[in-house]
């Protein structure tokens, strides 16, 4: 299982790499048929993120991701009619953190 994740995280590091590398050349058209990606992918806003030290399957997570935004939104009352509610200062830095997390564990860099 180990071999497998470790895998895994270096599969993910070398395609979200190879992904940067394609974003910088958005003019960039093939002249053959090939797939172009046009959008996102392996960021915190469309990944689901988890701690793998402490993951259990079927449990509630901590989350790296734009989860902690959606939680908040569920639980502070708001009726998802009305103008979401700004976000208050905690929640901002706990996503900011959070996403900062990803970057460095995909990249092993600081931001």
């Amino acid at each position: 299982m180990k071999s497998e994740l470790v895998r895994c995280q270096n599969c993910s590091k070398e395609f979200y790499k190879a992904y940067k590398e394609i974003k910088r050349y958005p003019n960039h058209y093939c002249s053959h048929s090939c797939v172009i990606l046009c959008d996102e992918i392996i960021t915190p806003d469309n990944s689901r993120f988890y701690p793998i030290e402490t993951y259990k399957v079927g449990r509630n997570e901590m989350h790296l991701d734009k989860q902690l935004v959606r939680n908040y939104l569920n639980n502070c009352g708001w009726n998802k009619i009305d103008s979401a509610p700004q976000l208050p200062a905690h929640i901002i830095d706990e996503v900011s953190l959070a996403y900062q997390h990803v970057y460095y564990l995909l990249l092993g860099k600081t931001v």
